[in-house]
């Protein structure tokens, strides 16, 4: 059975933002079907990284999401000169900072490496995220010592 501390019990009063890097998209996807399927949701963000674009096992998923109040942003680290991608490169967190003025205030689900949460963490802190509203289980299974 799943022991994870990172889940929705119920959908906040506010945005959401789901920050997933690779195969942490399934516990990403959870939430998001969760909170699409509560009345009155705020704006929901995916911020879904891979190292290439076939790195996004279930591609057609978010955008099958995709409405006025659900947003997909598909982010590819290593195929910078790979050609037919049209979608954003570099960084997960970097993505995000680039729509900070969209998303602080935002609750935020992180699910990826302890080093990718971590960094993902430390650079929205420094960007003014309230870290009072930044979610992973990563916090509880590899705690910073």
């Amino acid at each position: 059975m799943p022991k994870g501390q990172c889940f929705l019990a119920s959908v906040p009063a506010k945005p959401l933002v789901f920050i997933a890097a690779g195969t942490g998209f399934a516990q990403m996807k959870s939430m998001i079907e969760f909170s699409l399927n509560q009345p009155g949701h705020q704006d929901i963000y995916l911020y879904w990284g891979a190292r290439s674009p076939e790195g996004f096992y279930m591609p057609n998923l978010p955008i099958h999401w995709a409405s006025s109040q659900f947003h997909y942003h598909p982010v590819v680290s290593d195929a910078l000169g790979e050609a037919g991608w049209q979608g954003r490169h570099g960084l997960l967190f970097e993505a995000v900072i680039d729509d900070k003025n969209l998303l602080l205030g935002s609750e935020v689900f992180i699910s990826g490496s302890p080093q990718m949460v971590y960094a993902t963490f430390d650079a929205l802190v420094a960007e003014n995220f309230q870290a009072k509203n930044i979610h992973s289980d990563v916090f509880a299974y590899a705690p910073r010592s």
